[in-house]
Formats: structure tokens, sequence, C-alpha cells
């Protein structure tokens, strides 16, 4: 009985690691299949190993999508994905994002995860890996800007995804007083505005939660709409 016991656990094992590697591939691919679409020409990309290397002017930059968990709720697959960096051959802990996806399989789940993340994060880190023009200059760093997400009415005002509107956000988080030595960092707002403009979500610097920046943008007065809305938005800063 026991040793029934052992080669049941011993074959769960194996099966839940098959399972996890098949699932880091399938992320895998479903990121080439985005990135070849978006970029279109821009740089080569290809499969290497458990990621995506990307041929950067400035070096080889390998994005390592892992699958953290599915789940089906209303007829749809939701999957989320973390995306591991590297530069040159080097880790950048500080450059990892989660993502989340929503299809009606698993692989059209993790295409819409590996398109939130571009979109919401890694465009502006290719752009700045890749000798891009940057979004703003200011002082001794260069900035790109994600797109803008919103959820929800479009709220209008100073939230318009302007060149204004960003240096607007740069100017409360005070960036400059979060100085570290890091030559590539970022900061990713993700937050909610309810109809009378409180503010409530999670702001990140370099991956870690940042309460202090979350009380900076709760000082601004953010344009409402009747039922609120979720407003994202990404900074990557290097230095010149």
């Amino acid at each position: 009985m026991r040793s029934t016991s052992l080669c049941l656990a011993f074959w769960i094992i194996l099966v839940s690691t098959a399972s996890a590697k098949d699932n880091n591939d399938s992320a895998v691919k479903a990121l080439h299949k985005v990135l070849t679409r978006a970029v279109k020409g821009e740089f080569t990309s290809v499969i290497d190993g458990n990621g995506v290397s990307c041929d950067l002017r400035s070096g080889k930059l390998l994005i390592q999508p892992n699958h953290e968990g599915a789940f089906q709720r209303d007829g749809k697959t939701i999957c989320g994905v973390r995306y591991d960096i590297a530069h040159r051959g080097k880790v950048l802990p500080q450059c990892v994002f989660g993502s989340v996806g929503i299809g009606d399989s698993k692989q059209d789940a993790l295409e819409t995860a590996a398109f939130e993340w571009l979109a919401a994060y890694g465009s502006p880190l290719i752009k700045c890996l890749n000798g891009g023009t940057p979004d703003i200059v200011n002082g001794k760093h260069e900035i790109y800007v994600s797109a803008m997400g919103i959820r929800g009415s479009k709220p209008g005002g100073w939230v318009d995804s302007s060149k204004e509107m960003h240096t607007k956000l740069l100017t409360a988080i005070s960036w400059e007083k979060l100085e570290n030595d890091k030559s590539i960092s970022s900061v990713t707002i993700n937050i909610v505005v309810n109809d009378k403009g409180g503010i409530e979500g999670e702001c990140r610097v370099d991956g870690a939660i940042s309460k202090d920046i979350l009380l900076r943008l709760q000082k601004l007065e953010w344009p409402t709409t009747a039922d609120g809305y979720m407003f994202k938005l990404a900074f990557v800063r290097r230095e010149k």
C-alpha cells in the first residue's frame, strides 16, 4: 500500500511538472506570435528555450513568460503570466511585470496576456532598450511611456494621453526623489478613480509596491465620470 501511494505521488509530480512546462511553452509561443505581429520588422525575435530572444540595437533581450495559473469563469479562460527580463545576459528584476489574459481558450487567453503586457509595459521597455526616441527628456533621464489604459467611461479633462498629462504625473511622482543605482527603472500606475474623484489602487516602483506614489497621485484633481474608471500607465526611465 505504501509503495502504491509513493508511486501515485510520484506520478502526480511528473504530471504537474509536465503540465507546468506545457503551459510555459504555450505562453512563450503566444508571446512570440504577438511580438512578431507588433514589431513589424523593427527587430527579429525567435523562441529561445523557455523565452523569446529579441535582437535589439543594445544587445540581446530575453523575455521569459511564466504561466502562474488559469481558471474558468462564465465560459472564458483566465490566465496569469509573469514576464521575467534579461538584457545582455543580466537579469533585470526591476523589470518583472505580471499580466492577465481572458479568452475563449487557453491559447487565446495567453495571447491576450502577452498583448496586455506589451501595451502596458513591454512596449516602452523595448523602445528604451532598442534606442528609440524618448517620449520625455528630464535632465539626465530619458523617459518612455506606455499606452494609456482606461477601463470604463473615458474621463476627458487632462486625462488625455498627452505629453502634458505625462508631465503632470511625473511632476506628482517626483521621480528624482526616488534615485537608485539602476540604469533602467520604472513606475507603473494601476488605479481606480471613483465618481467623486477618490483614488484606490496600486503603484509600483521597479516592481515593488509604493504607497508613497499612490499618496502623491491622490493629491491630484482627477476628472470624474458617473461610474468611475480604471487608469493604467507605465513609465520606463534610463540614464542618457
